[in-house]
């Protein structure tokens, strides 16, 4: 187990863990990101992933969908948080189960920050 540097130049930012860490079933990856907020502000956090996703900001789990291969949307994810002033760590854990199946084999994710119109927020 190690953490890797990762930088997405897909669109919408689409990270493919299969390309970064291999294909891996039974498996668990963790993204993790700080962003920093001039002031403290409610803001959404939002995960595109066909697989079983949980959202956690600051150490609170703001959301968990145990759910696989049910398709892929922009934002499908949404959870309301609350980014304190300062830096605010946001950590993704990402599952994917073991079905050997073609179309079982997709694992990826996005995530944004944003408000609850999903309009930008003045983070950094």
């Amino acid at each position: 187990m190690k953490w890797k540097s990762v930088q997405s130049a897909a669109p919408y930012a689409m990270v493919n863990l299969n390309q970064e860490l291999g294909k891996h079933m039974d498996a668990v990856a963790y993204a993790t990101a700080v962003v920093k907020s001039e002031k403290e502000c409610p803001c959404e956090i939002r995960v595109g992933s066909k697989n079983a996703v949980v959202i956690v900001l600051n150490g609170q789990k703001l959301f968990e969908r145990e759910a696989y291969h049910h398709g892929f949307a922009m934002d499908q994810h949404a959870a309301p948080g609350l980014l304190k002033a300062g830096e605010n760590r946001i950590v993704l854990k990402i599952v994917q189960n073991n079905q050997k199946e073609q179309w079982a084999q997709d694992w990826a994710c996005n995530l944004r920050v944003c408000d609850f119109t999903g309009g930008k927020l003045p983070i950094t």
